[in-house]
């Protein structure tokens, strides 16, 4: 086997930084989102079917 000798190692410069305060997702705030789309988008659906019913009843 042939020896490699043009290796190119890196190194660190500097410890790695941890973050003083810990990220974590918002649940609340994901809950309320999840929530208020859970209502609107079924309604703004149901809406529409009404609209469309209507409108071919109509014609």
């Amino acid at each position: 086997m042939e020896l490699v000798e043009d290796v190119k190692t890196y190194y660190y410069l500097s410890s790695p930084d941890y973050p003083v305060v810990k990220d974590n997702p918002k649940r609340a705030l994901i809950l309320a989102i999840g929530f208020i789309i859970g209502i609107l988008l079924p309604t703004f659906f149901i809406l529409l079917g009404s609209v469309i019913q209507t409108n071919k009843k109509q014609s």
